[in-house]
Order: structure tokens, then C-alpha cells, then sequence
């Protein structure tokens, strides 16, 4: 019930009491109780029109009749083959009514490369999952572990650089046990040089023989540090083959960590997509956009023909003939408009006095800037609406395709009160988008 429908009725009953020819009989008659109930009433009444009754919140609009085309062409969304139709010529058909199924070709290859994929990524992450524990273990031990299977490139690559090191640290040992040898032989030679330089010293003093025996065993010592610069040599050339050891295995445990990862995010990539592929083939459904009915079926469509994309299939006819209103509210407005509100509209025309209502089926993501002058400054959104029923008042309306009409959206519905205490909420914020 709206609020002012029930105001009026209420003014009637007031004024119809007040004709001067009750006023006198009202007077004589009416008994105290009587008024009181009248009162009582009264006040039921108002208290009723005021906290109790709803009456619509709308947004005011401006709109224009339009017209799409009546025929609706069907069109193959992908190649495929057909697994069912569901309709025939003349059947009735709803949104959302399915029409037929197509098996589709294009996902079928696509799903094939996803299998290899999918296998391949598998692989993948096996095989660096092995080298990564085999990584590991190489770093606590100090060594190459022992690994299984097929070695990859990370794995030949870690035991070739500890295979570098083995040689180098055997040729220092072996060095090591020559030095030993070497060094007790020539310290022997040294000590029966300095006895053989003493003699010659004793019996013939320092003479040329004397200086040469000195000399001898100057080579000797110099061959001593000879032989320890190259065991010095040998160590380092082993030090530095583990440390490279130690380091290459520490990059390829980082590096196939990294590609581990990779190829395990890859792997579940696929395999997603592969079950969304999986089901598209199970069953491509193609649905029915508008109300209305099945017009024609192209020729040579069975279960089992194969069709191309974007292939015409079958036409359906708009049960509306496609009449719309293309319309536009204030920016302000924005907030209460959405998809699927009930809208109210008139025709600006004399005449035509039917209310017509509709639902919003789409609204503009972007506000637009009037192009009237006396809104120059404002913006507003653009909303299409569909007619809700498609009667003989609203097919009549074709022949006023152009017109102008004024749309109110219903946004929400509120008492009396709530309204004038809404009014004093200063905080209401109507910036544009």
C-alpha cells in the first residue's frame, strides 16, 4: 500500500464527517465512546501510515525505446562434432534452455598437448626431486652419494668435479710419499757433504776443493726446498679441486631447487587446465539467449556432423521482438542501480498512459558526461532494460520505436519515518565514481 493512497482516503473520511449537514447531527448524536473509538481509530490509522506502511525508493531516469533484431542467429562457439540436439523447428525455448551439445575438436588436440605436457612436468619433477636429495646428501657427507637410476647432467656434473679432486689429492699423497723419500736421502747426502768439507777444511785449509764441498751442499738444501714448493703446489691444486667440488655442488642444489619449483608450479598448471579442458570435451553446451522460439535448424545438422567455428546452427525468434529501453540515470544514482532491479516506465507521449515494467539487464562500467548544456558538468551511467512480459501493450510499442520515457528504478522500500530520518543523514556521499 503507498503512503499517499491511504492519505487521501483518510482526507475523504475527514472531509465527508465535516459536510455541514452531519456537522449538527455529529453533535446530538455521537455518544463520548463513540469518539473515543473514532480517535483510537484515527490513531491506528496513522500510526499504521507512518512506522508501518512501505512505499517505493526510486531512482528517477530517462530512457529511449530501442529495438534489437527480432531474429537471434545461433552461432558454433568452436569446431566440433554434434553430440545431441535438443530442440526442433517451432519449439518454445526460455534463457538458459539448451539448444544442443558439440564435442569440441580444438580442445581434443589441445588436451593431447596437455597430456605431454603434463607427463613431461611429471618427469621433470622426479628427476629434480632425486637430484636434489642426492645434492643434499653430497653436502652433509662431504662426498658424491650414492644415487640410482639414470644420472642426470647435476649428477655426472658433481662427481666429475669430486673425480678432479680425488686425482689431484693422489697426486699430492703420492708427491707427499716421493718428498719423504727424497728429502731423507738428500739430507743424508747434505750431512756427508758438511763431514767431507770438515776433512778438507782439517788437512788442507780453505782452498778451492774446500769451496766446492761447500757448495754441493748449498745444492743440496736448495733441492730440499725445491721438492717442498712442489708438494706445496700439489696441496693447493687439491685444496682448490674440493673447494670447487664443494661449490658446484652448492649452485646446483640452488639451481634445482629453483627449477623444482618450476616445474612443480608448471605440473599443476596443467594439469588444471587439463581438467577444464577435459570437461569442455565431455559436454560443450550451447544455451538460448533470449525467450522465444526455435525459427530454423540449418540443414544436414544430426548427432555426429561436423561443424566449423562461428557456424550458423539454427535461428530463434525473439518471443519481445526485441523491443529494449536504452537508458540513463544521474551518477548520484549510481549506488542503488543494479543488475535485475525492477524498473518502472512511461511512454512520453499523449495517449499512451500504460505503466510498463522491466528489469535492468546491463549497466555501463563507465559514468558518460551529459551533452545537454543544461547538464553540462554532470555525468551519468548508461543502463539497458528489458521488458518483463512481452504483451500486446508492449508490442504496440514498436510502432513507437525513438520515443522518449521515464524510467524509475526501485531501489529499496521504506516506512514514513525511515524516510524523513534519512533526510536529516548528512553523511550521504554522491561523488561520482
Amino acid at each position: 500500500m503507498r503512503i499517499f493512497q491511504m492519505s487521501m482516503l483518510l482526507n475523504k473520511v475527514i472531509d465527508k464527517l465535516k459536510t455541514p449537514s452531519l456537522d449538527g447531527l455529529l453533535n446530538i448524536s455521537l455518544s463520548k465512546p463513540i469518539k473515543t473509538s473514532a480517535l483510537a481509530v484515527s490513531a491506528v490509522v496513522m500510526f499504521y501510515l507512518v512506522f508501518l506502511a512501505k512505499f517505493d525508493i526510486v531512482s528517477e531516469g530517462e530512457g529511449i525505446l530501442a529495438i534489437n533484431d527480432s531474429n537471434v542467429n545461433i552461432l558454433s562457439p568452436s569446431s566440433g562434432i554434434i553430440k545431441s540436439i535438443n530442440v526442433t523447428r517451432g519449439d518454445d525455448v526460455k534463457v538458459g534452455s539448451t539448444l544442443l551439445l558439440i564435442e569440441n575438436i580444438e580442445d581434443g588436440h589441445k588436451k593431447e598437448l596437455l597430456t605431454f605436457n603434463t607427463d613431461f612436468y611429471k618427469n621433470e619433477v622426479e628427476k629434480f626431486s632425486n637430484d636434489l636429495k642426492f645434492l643434499k646428501k653430497t653436502i652433509k657427507d662431504g662426498k658424491p652419494a650414492v644415487f640410482e637410476g639414470d644420472k642426470s647432467v647435476a649428477v655426472l656434473k658433481v662427481e666429475s668435479k669430486y673425480e678432479t679432486y680425488v686425482n689431484k689429492n693422489s697426486d699430492f699423497n703420492k708427491k707427499s710419499e716421493n718428498f719423504k723419500l727424497k728429502k731423507e736421502n738428500l739430507n743424508e747426502q747434505e750431512m756427508l757433504l758438511k763431514r767431507k768439507s770438515e776433512l778438507i777444511y782439517k788437512s788442507l785449509g780453505e782452498t778451492v776443493r774446500y769451496l766446492e764441498s761447500k757448495l754441493e751442499v748449498e745444492k743440496i738444501k736448495l733441492q730440499v726446498l725445491e721438492s717442498q714448493l712442489l708438494l706445496d703446489e700439489a696441496k693447493s691444486l687439491a685444496d682448490a679441486a674440493y673447494s670447487d667440488f664443494t661449490q658446484t655442488t652448492l649452485d646446483l642444489t640452488e639451481q634445482t631447487e629453483d627449477e623444482l619449483l618450476k616445474s612443480q608450479e608448471q605440473l599443476a598448471a596443467n594439469i588444471s587446465e587439463y581438467n577444464t579442458v577435459t570437461d569442455r570435451i565431455d559436454s560443450t553446451v550451447i544455451n538460448s539467449t533470449v525467450d522465444g522460439s526455435v525459427l530454423s535448424i540449418k540443414d544436414g545438422l544430426a548427432k555426429g556432423v561436423f561443424i566449423e567455428r562461428n557456424a550458423e546452427i539454427l535461428t530463434l525468434k525473439r518471443n519481445d521482438d526485441g523491443i529494449f529501453v536504452d537508458a540513463k540515470f544521474d551518477s548520484k544514482f549510481r549506488p542503488y542501480i543494479s543488475t535485475n532491479s525492477l524498473v518502472k516506465m512511461k511512454v512520453e507521449a499523449p495517449g499512451i498512459k500504460n505503466v510498463f515494467y522491466g528489469r535492468i539487464s546491463d549497466v555501463s562500467v563507465d559514468s558518460f558526461a551529459y551533452e545537454e548544456y543544461a547538464k553540462e558538468g554532470g555525468r551519468y551511467y548508461k543502463a539497458r532494460i528489458a521488458f518483463e512480459n512481452s504483451d500486446e501493450n508492449v508490442k504496440k510499442l514498436k510502432a513507437f520505436i525513438g520515443l522518449k520515457m521515464k524510467v524509475y528504478a526501485i531501489n529499496d522500500e521504506m516506512t514514513f519515518i525511515e524516510y524523513v530520518l534519512s533526510v536529516f543523514n548528512k553523511d550521504l556521499d554522491f561523488s561520482v565514481w
